[in-house]
């Protein structure tokens, strides 16, 4: 049984299936068929097959843009404009286009012969491949104390005021900003929850990611007391799983590992391109901000960037085998030396005749976690307390290896009338580094 969650959405409902408010009605009325695109608008006549296929209609109420993958989409001006029905307002169509096309000047859409490139709905893209996630769940609804949800009660009312205002102002000037202030209000509650759940699984932990906004980047990036790190994408209560465009060209659910390749890919080659520099420039000058004070942002933005950059080499690290066969070895107190002996006297004739390179390209494969998986088991049966809790920390940390991959989605609920914070639901990605990893018995 698939069930629809607050925002009328079935679970996991990636975001190109989700309409451009955050209304349960649209999701209710457009199932998960394609019907909608041959039904007619009660204003145009027209349906959104038909709008796409006019080059009139495309130029009127659309503009070019490049996404970060270096693919090129049309991005709606006014997500109220003649919008269709049922309501399916798509906030971006994808556009291909031949190989060594050139853009228009200035992507004035105007001067685009739209015969030259194809246009389809983002539902036109094949599924996108899923992430894969641990079984246990952490669901803390309904389980806080009144303090904690009164100290989220301001957020949860402004993002509930904004939601009602951009309903009421749809197919007007005033829906685009008061759509993006709802979803950036949305985009605060899931932060706020994700560092509910930091502080409830890990403790008092630091941030160590640059905390810039956008979509080439991980939500929170903390480091975790042991040196490792955990790593949340946070959600607010009507947002879905994302997905992206991988490194390989296909589609990939957010929590996938080439998601995270990806997000490690952009971290890593992020700039401030002098375009976009140039319009930082100007919005901080049009809010009152001194010259001295500008370079000093644009010098802090870019010191952010190269920040990120180096985060990015640590956590593209986190699957090496090596780095987390060194940091169990130094958590559990043995050595190299410790290893090499019990690896050859079970496995003998077998690793014997292997050279050092082979020898060590076996225990990166399985070799270390053979080892570590025995030493913990023989410390789960000690009569020492403190052996035994020892176990289960270098057991979490075999089987989640150096990074802890999380979703973290913001609940709430309606208490009398009114929305109150209902903590989050929180469930961990299973990487690739992990899935070839068996618990200890």
């Amino acid at each position: 049984t698939t069930r629809t969650g607050d925002d009328g959405y079935a679970p996991n409902t990636p975001d190109s299936h989700r309409t451009g408010h955050t209304d349960a009605d649209g999701a209710r009325d457009r199932g998960k068929d394609d019907s909608w695109k041959n039904e007619p608008g009660k204003d145009s006549k027209k349906t959104p097959l038909d709008k796409i296929a006019s080059n009139d209609y495309l130029k009127e109420h659309y503009y070019l843009r490049q996404r970060k993958d270096g693919d090129w989409e049309l991005v709606t001006r006014s997500p109220g404009t003649d919008r269709w029905d049922p309501p399916t307002n798509v906030k971006a169509l994808d556009l291909e286009v031949p190989e060594g096309w050139t853009p228009p000047k200035d992507r004035d859409l105007s001067q685009l012969d739209l015969d030259e490139v194809e246009v389809k709905f983002k539902d036109d893209r094949p599924p996108a491949e899923p992430a894969t996630y641990h079984d246990n769940v952490r669901d803390v609804r309904g389980t806080l104390d009144q303090d904690t949800v009164d100290r989220h009660q301001d957020l949860i009312d402004d993002r509930r005021r904004a939601i009602d205002e951009a309903k009421a102002t749809e197919g007007t000037d005033d829906y685009a900003p008061a759509q993006h202030q709802a979803t950036k209000l949305g985009e605060e509650l899931g932060e706020t929850s994700g560092r509910h759940y930091l502080d409830d699984v890990y403790g008092d932990v630091d941030r160590v990611d640059a905390q810039l906004a956008g979509s080439g980047r991980f939500d929170i990036v903390a480091e975790l007391p042991d040196g490792r790190h955990a790593v949340v994408e946070a959600k607010g209560p009507s947002a879905s799983v994302g997905e992206a465009k991988a490194l390989d060209g296909t589609y990939v659910e957010q929590g996938h590992d080439k998601y995270w390749d990806k997000k490690l890919h952009d971290m890593k080659t992020a700039t401030l391109s002098g375009e976009a520099e140039e319009n930082m420039r100007k919005r901080l000058a049009d809010q009152g901000m001194s010259p001295d004070d500008i370079d000093r942002a644009v010098d802090d933005h870019l010191a952010k960037l190269d920040s990120d950059r180096e985060l990015a080499k640590i956590l593209e690290r986190a699957r090496d085998p090596q780095v987390l066969a060194d940091h169990l070895r130094g958590r559990a107190g043995v050595s190299e030396h410790d290893i090499d002996d019990f690896l050859r006297n079970r496995h003998g004739d077998d690793v014997a005749g292997m050279s050092p390179e082979e020898f060590q390209n076996f225990k990166r494969t399985e070799g270390y976690n053979e080892f570590f998986k025995n030493h913990i088991d023989e410390l789960a049966k000690s009569d020492n307390k403190a052996d035994r809790d020892l176990a289960g920390q270098l057991e979490r940390t075999r089987t989640h290896g150096m990074v802890e991959y999380t979703l973290v989605t913001a609940k709430v609920r309606v208490e009398n009338g009114r929305e109150v914070y209902d903590g989050y639901v929180a469930q961990q990605f299973l990487m690739g580094w992990q899935r070839d990893i068996t618990p200890a018995s």
